[in-house]
């Protein structure tokens, strides 16, 4: 057996819980002293006790947890929900992370007032693209589905047949929601037949037109910061009279460590006219 104080540092929880969960009656000592009143607890009761916390952790209130206590949910049912918990916990660091990114990015960006030499100004011809247009309705669903084409389309097609992944913003203006997009690999060669990845994403050859003027500047990044080369190149069109003139496509010239488009170099390119 084992004081309150020793059974404490054991288990990493204070005195003062321990007494709070016996007097609530969710986790009580397995003796209490007839003459002292101190409070001792057993070895075996730590698994218990780690339950409860495990619980906690998972966002459940005391009462919600005191019914699962005495319904005696399983370990294995503790363990499948703090695997969950695990993935959205993870995936809420990747956000922030990404949002801590884009606020380094913007800060970066903050002081710069001209980026002419890093835009460059060429003639695209007309190319072959293997892909699907869609509207996604969450970036989290663009990103779910370039994530598989990355994936499963290479495994498919060699290098031989296959350029580099791209995608075009047909979406007018900047939107979370309900954007039009077309994602796809380059082709080397023709592809006459569809390419089935899923049910929902069949990839056929497209047609992208060949471009006379396309400005372009290449970002070092996530897609989050597209929006740093597409600044460099907003400054540049004001400095030498040019206007937009259609979508943009983004070609992920380079692919570094792992996820879809996590650390990449990525070409923007945006069509121009002279005003």
């Amino acid at each position: 057996m084992f004081s309150t104080g020793e059974f404490s540092k054991l288990s990493r929880v204070s005195k003062r819980l321990l007494h709070y969960y016996d007097e609530i009656g969710l986790f009580k000592p397995a003796h209490i002293d007839a003459f002292t009143k101190y409070r001792y607890y057993s070895a075996h009761q730590l698994p218990q006790l780690n339950r409860i916390l495990a619980l906690k952790d998972l966002g459940f209130n005391l009462d919600e947890i005191q019914r699962m206590v005495a319904d005696q949910v399983s370990d294995e049912e503790i363990k499948g929900m703090l695997i969950l918990k695990k993935s959205e916990s993870e995936k809420a660091i990747a956000d922030e992370q990404q949002r801590l990114r884009r606020i380094e990015a913007r800060l970066a960006d903050a002081g710069e007032s001209s980026s002419e030499a890093e835009v460059v100004l060429k003639s695209i011809p007309s190319q072959r693209f293997l892909s699907l247009r869609t509207v996604v309705e969450k970036p989290e669903d663009a990103m779910g589905l370039v994530g598989l084409l990355m994936q499963a389309v290479p495994q498919r097609l060699g290098p031989s047949i296959i350029g580099p992944f791209a995608a075009v913003v047909y979406t007018e203006e900047f939107k979370l929601e309900d954007n039009d997009i077309q994602v796809g690999y380059y082709l080397k060669k023709k592809h006459p037949k569809p390419l089935v990845v899923t049910e929902e994403v069949i990839l056929t050859e497209q047609e992208l037109p060949a471009v006379e003027h396309m400005a372009t500047a290449v970002q070092v990044g996530g897609a989050d910061l597209v929006f740093q080369a597409l600044g460099k190149i907003a400054q540049w069109i004001e400095v030498n009279g040019y206007k937009m003139a259609g979508p943009y496509r983004e070609i992920v010239l380079d692919m570094q460590g792992e996820g879809a488009l996590g650390n990449s170099v990525i070409e923007i390119q945006l069509p121009v006219d002279k005003k």
